[in-house]
């Protein structure tokens, strides 16, 4: 879905919102990739903390994307 949503901005030439929506999904991933590495105790609530809040930053730019299309904004 993240990959369909960054192709229809390049497609209309919205690059600016290609670009954040890359940088989110690369703090994505480096969230969701520091969750699985071994620990416990705060550092490993602080990670699933994080990759949940980069995450719903990729959701919320993807169903704003109606807005980036000239609605107004």
């Amino acid at each position: 879905q993240t990959v369909e949503e960054h192709y229809k901005r390049c497609v209309t030439g919205r690059w600016g919102a290609a670009a954040r929506l890359e940088q989110k999904w690369a703090e994505w991933m480096v969230a969701s990739e520091e969750v699985g590495v071994v620990g416990h105790g705060w550092s490993s609530r602080r990670r699933r903390r994080r990759a949940r809040e980069a995450e719903f930053r990729v959701r919320d730019d993807e169903d704003g994307a109606a807005h980036d299309a000239g609605m107004g904004r």
